[in-house]
């Protein structure tokens, strides 16, 4: 609906392709990349991020950044911007003292565990600033 991957993840896979002469490579597929590994010579018998680290050769790191920007796609991308972005702004709904402990709870987007590169877009209107807080000994 949005065009595709993203020129970033096209690249990548592009590469990914490239190193491990698999042009029809579905780099989204675990199995199937694991296949083109084991055809490239390469020992590996998983496509998890931990056991794709010990491994030295050039595909190694182009794929481990597909994985990464990949997963930030499926979770902060097209959809759950569709979902929880209006008006320009994110609509989380916050829990308070929704768990056991009395921890805050957030149903929806994620808020109370967005990753490092999406947390940049967060700004505060002008004029307003944003506070963050630990509130773990409020009482």
């Amino acid at each position: 609906a949005h065009g595709g991957a993203p020129p970033a993840l096209r690249r990548l896979a592009a590469r990914i392709r490239e190193i491990l002469a698999a042009p029809d490579l579905n780099v989204d597929s675990p199995p199937d990349v694991l296949r083109a590994l084991r055809r490239a010579g390469i020992d590996a018998s998983s496509t998890r991020q931990w056991e794709l680290q010990e491994i030295d050769h050039p595909v190694i790191a182009p794929l481990l950044e597909h994985k990464k920007l990949s997963r930030l796609l499926t979770a902060n991308g097209w959809t759950w911007m569709e979902t929880w972005i209006r008006d320009g702004r994110f609509h989380p709904e916050y829990v308070p003292g929704g768990v056991v402990t009395g921890r805050w709870a957030a149903s929806g987007g994620g808020a109370l565990q967005l990753p490092r590169q999406i947390r940049s877009a967060v700004r505060a209107d002008p004029g307003w600033r944003l506070v963050v807080a630990d509130a773990a000994q409020l009482e």
